[in-house]
């Protein structure tokens, strides 16, 4: 049994609202008459888009604050400008690209960065950005 006309704009629905997710589109329309409807639900629930970044959970385990977010773009919140910004450069210099978010966007004392993943990042991209904030947030300690 494939996706019906309804469960398709259901779906489309779905996709639209994850459009932050560069690529998954066009990787599951590939499949969209492979996979029951029961499949289809299961790979779009929040957990389950969650999985496909594959870093909130980690970047919490590595005691960083990361709100209530349940999407693929990552607000770690860092606090005080200066300190985002430090940790935005240190970042950078790894080879990790983020995006500063400051005044006036948020309040001076709720500093963050934007995390960006996607479907398209390969775990071993996504090991190198979690390596790379673990060794910074650890630089930044001792200092």
């Amino acid at each position: 049994m494939t996706c019906s006309d309804t469960n398709q704009a259901s779906l489309l629905e779905r996709l639209n609202a994850l459009d932050a997710i560069s690529g998954v589109k066009a990787k599951y329309f590939r499949l969209m008459d492979t996979k029951s409807w029961d499949e289809w639900q299961a790979l779009f629930t929040p957990d389950a888009v969650m999985d496909m970044a594959g870093e909130a959970t980690a970047m919490r385990s590595l005691g960083f604050d990361i709100g209530q977010t349940r999407t693929p773009i990552i607000p770690v919140v860092i606090g005080e400008l200066v300190r985002t910004l430090q940790l935005w450069r240190a970042l950078f210099d790894e080879g990790v690209f983020t995006h500063p978010i400051v005044p006036p966007a948020v309040p001076p004392t709720s500093c963050r960065l934007r995390v960006s993943m996607s479907a398209e990042h390969s775990d071993e991209q996504v090991d190198r950005v979690l390596d790379a904030f673990e060794r910074v947030a650890r630089m930044m300690v001792a200092a």
